[in-house]
């Protein structure tokens, strides 16, 4: 009885076993990168790739001189920018170290006509300073302040305010933000670093902006759901667009799950409903390494490696048509 059953799921069984095989041999060949990253990060060539390469000068374009937003729709299209000669193009540590320190900017300016109006060319569009808040910012309140420059790629002539929020973002001297305030007041990127939490923060200080950013913020994760309560709420209750990555693809399904529920089970988020100006989806620039997760070591993840974009809507037929105009 036995053998008959295996010879008639020997098939079966091979095609697993390959299968099985398959997988073992990408997760190896994961670990293998991320040793290689490791090792990279500490040499002259990966220093020399911010400060001599991908700077503005480098670029083959003045982006100064654009009147209208580029459109980039990969890593290719952005790297294509820069100097096609440097080797650097055709070094796979190189490309995956710069989209880690790329992938928080440029995911932002990928998303921008989800969460605010394009500028159209009008004076009245032009002139309008958009002030987006980063909250939860981690890794991408350490980034050289340069990078941030690429948000005017997506959308020339506007400016930009965009503030970081949250515990782990350095906290700055009263002299030393006056002092950095003013040598960039004329620059079209403003910064501001803003330390603790969002809604511990004193109602009224910051304001309300034109659309939230959550980068991987893990909302729906057992150890950290209750914690963003409070700050999803105030988030959400400003009906404003609102940015989320996330790292995987469970990732993306636990916050889904909690934004729901949060919404269908709190008072002061009732007869209200999500609404997806982008749908679940992966993210073109997303970093292209990958990390252990120390939850789950048997699955890599990649920073902002899944993006949406959500809004809440009143359920009132009224603003419903309202919202449908975006």
């Amino acid at each position: 009885m036995f053998q008959r059953l295996l010879r008639r799921h020997r098939p079966l069984l091979r095609s697993f076993s390959t299968r099985q095989q398959r997988i073992s041999g990408g997760r190896q060949l994961l670990v293998e990168a991320m040793r290689e990253d490791a090792a990279y990060v500490a040499t002259a060539g990966a220093s020399r790739l911010f400060s001599e390469v991908l700077q503005p000068s480098r670029r083959q374009q003045d982006s100064t001189k654009w009147q209208q937003a580029q459109e980039l729709m990969s890593w290719t299209d952005f790297f294509a920018l820069f100097d096609p000669e440097k080797p650097w193009r055709d070094d796979p540590r190189a490309l995956r170290l710069l989209s880690s320190a790329y992938s928080y900017v440029l995911t932002l300016g990928k998303c921008l006509p989800e969460i605010i109006i394009i500028d159209d060319g009008t004076a009245d569009c032009r002139e309008k300073r958009v002030e987006i808040h980063v909250i939860g910012a981690r890794a991408e309140a350490m980034m050289p302040r340069y990078l941030w420059d690429e948000l005017i790629f997506f959308d020339p002539g506007r400016v930009f305010n965009i503030k970081l929020v949250g515990d782990h973002v350095p906290v700055m001297s009263a002299r030393k933000k006056k002092l950095i305030e003013n040598e960039r007041k004329n620059e079209r990127v403003q910064l501001e670093m803003v330390n603790g939490l969002y809604h511990e923060l004193e109602s009224g200080l910051l304001g309300t902006p034109d659309a939230f950013v959550l980068y991987n913020p893990g909302i729906g994760h057992p150890q950290l759901r209750q914690r963003w309560k409070p700050t999803l709420e105030i988030v959400l209750t400003s009906c404003k667009p609102v940015l989320i990555t996330s790292f995987s693809l469970e990732d993306q399904q636990r916050d889904i799950a909690a934004l729901h529920e949060l919404v269908a089970t709190s008072p002061v988020l009732k007869q209200h409903e999500v609404q997806y100006r982008c749908r679940a989806k992966e993210n073109p620039f997303r970093s292209l390494k990958h990390q252990i997760d120390p939850a789950n070591v048997g699955a890599p993840i990649q920073t902002n490696n899944r993006v949406m974009v959500v809004q809440l809507v009143h359920t009132s037929k009224e603003n419903r048509r309202y919202y449908k105009r975006w």
